[in-house]
């Protein structure tokens, strides 16, 4: 009898502890559709974001080519004083002392067909404490602009620009390699899913059929129990 209550004990504990298993196995399952599953796929997937990448690195690859044609603008300042003494102490004053201020300014770029312009203004301020100079402080000027076109090498516009078309076809190349590389991607997930959407409806099934067998199991063991008993 302490026998049979053991092992009544034991199936009992055991049976519990499978049901909290179960339990806690389909308490972490999640229910997926079709689609969240390809998007998880698809942010998950190592390859995925290396394309991705790719394709961002050669969109920065034109960025990059096109400023060769970019407009450039340059400014320069520049401040000077110089302090001699004089050598006649006869002089006046007897320190001279000049203070030269220059801005100078330019605007430059390079065209689609090689050529090259640039624009460019100087200004200059001297001013002194010597008593001779008629003007003073006086100022100079200058404006200047300079176009230089190649004739022969570096001529034409698809010449300076086969960088940019270069950089454009690899962005094509880089694109279509991802959208492929995506296509496969959701192929795979496609074909598995739909594998295990399957494999479920086919346990489903089985399931049933076994309780449905089990079920006839039981009749026919009532059946011959009553026939045996019967007689």
């Amino acid at each position: 009898i302490l026998s049979t209550e053991l092992s009544d004990k034991t199936s009992i504990s055991e049976n519990k502890m499978i049901k909290e298993k179960e339990h806690r196995t389909q308490g972490s399952s999640i229910a997926l559709s079709l689609k969240d599953t390809i998007v998880r796929t698809l942010t998950n997937n190592v390859k995925i974001a290396v394309e991705e990448f790719n394709s961002k690195v050669k969109t920065e690859k034109i960025i990059e080519n096109q400023s060769e044609f970019d407009a450039t603008f340059e400014f320069d300042l520049s401040i000077e004083e110089n302090i001699q003494q004089q050598a006649s102490a006869f002089s006046s004053p007897n320190k001279s002392r000049n203070n030269n201020i220059s801005w100078d300014a330019s605007f430059s770029q390079k065209l689609a067909t090689g050529a090259n312009y640039e624009l460019s203004f100087t200004n200059k301020r001297n001013k002194s404490n010597s008593v001779t100079l008629g003007l003073n402080p006086n100022y100079s000027t200058g404006l200047e602009f300079s176009v230089t076109q190649p004739l022969l090498k570096n001529f034409g516009s698809n010449l300076n620009k086969r960088n940019i078309y270069i950089a454009n076809n690899e962005v094509k190349i880089s694109n279509y390699e991802f959208k492929n590389k995506v296509i496969d991607v959701i192929s795979n997930v496609e074909n598995i899913y739909w594998d295990l959407v399957f494999s479920i409806e086919d346990l489903k099934v089985k399931k049933k059929s076994l309780e449905r067998a089990k079920d006839f199991e039981r009749r026919v063991r009532a059946q011959v129990s009553v026939g045996v008993m019967a007689e």
